[in-house]
C-alpha cells in the first residue's frame, strides 16, 4: 500500500512514485455513499482518495479531509480502476473534487493531488 497508518485507522495518502502513466483524469459517481457524510458535502469540496484493505483486495475509498476524517463512499466500476489502484500502491496521491450533487448521488472528478 502506498501510505502509512494514521491514528484514525485510515491510511494516509502516499508520496512519490512514478507519475508518468499515473496522470489519470477520472470522472465517477460515488459508490455506496454514506448519507451522513454526503449530506455535508458541497460542490467544489476536495476529498482524499485512499486504499482500504478489504480481504485479499483493496477498495478505493473517498475520505473527507477535515476532522473527523470520514469515509464518504468508494470508487467502483470505473474503466481506469486497476490503474488507479496500482498508482496509489506506487505512492501517487489522488484527490476528488465534488462536481455535482443530486441527493445521495455525488459526481467526482478524480486527479493527481
Amino acid at each position: 500500500m502506498g501510505g502509512s497508518g494514521t491514528g484514525s485507522g485510515y491510511p494516509t495518502r502516499g508520496g512519490g512514485g512514478a507519475e508518468g502513466d499515473c496522470d489519470l483524469q477520472i470522472q465517477a459517481t460515488l459508490f455506496g455513499p454514506v448519507l451522513a457524510v454526503v449530506s455535508g458535502l458541497n460542490v467544489g469540496d476536495i476529498l482524499d482518495i485512499v486504499l482500504l484493505p478489504s480481504g485479499a483486495t483493496s477498495s478505493v475509498a473517498v475520505m473527507t479531509r477535515s476532522a473527523p476524517i470520514q469515509q464518504a463512499g468508494t470508487i467502483a466500476g470505473v474503466s481506469q480502476q486497476a490503474e488507479l489502484v496500482r498508482c496509489i500502491q506506487d505512492g501517487i496521491n489522488y484527490e476528488a473534487e465534488v462536481i455535482q450533487l443530486a441527493g445521495p448521488t455525488v459526481r467526482l472528478d478524480i486527479r493527481m493531488a
